[in-house]
């Protein structure tokens, strides 16, 4: 399939590249962005579908995890309440609301 003919670099051109090298699918994208886009205060700082795309970009290629691994650790920092010192060393200060959208 041409890269211009898929789903994922369609809609998602900022994150689909390392969305693709990390396994992530367009559903996957999709729900992730949808968990931002939900989040007023996300939102408030990360306010176009770019800075949005651009924000989630950043966190896969920060934490660096495979599709399952990564959903197993927003899993796990979610059920253990992870604290925001902690969570910017996964992210970093400025990609740390998107990142507790996701959280979410």
């Amino acid at each position: 399939m041409n890269i211009a003919e898929n789903p994922l670099y369609k809609e998602y051109p900022r994150v689909a590249p390392v969305a693709e090298t990390f396994g992530f699918k367009h559903s996957d994208i999709e729900y992730l962005l949808n968990k931002i886009k939900n989040n007023s205060k996300a939102v408030a700082y990360f306010n176009t579908d770019s800075s949005q795309q651009t924000a989630l970009k950043a966190i896969i290629t920060r934490l660096g995890l495979k599709r399952d691994h990564f959903f197993e650790h927003i899993r796990l920092c979610k059920i253990n309440d992870v604290p925001d010192e902690i969570l910017v060393n996964d992210c970093g200060k400025y990609f740390l609301l998107a990142y507790k959208a996701l959280l979410k």
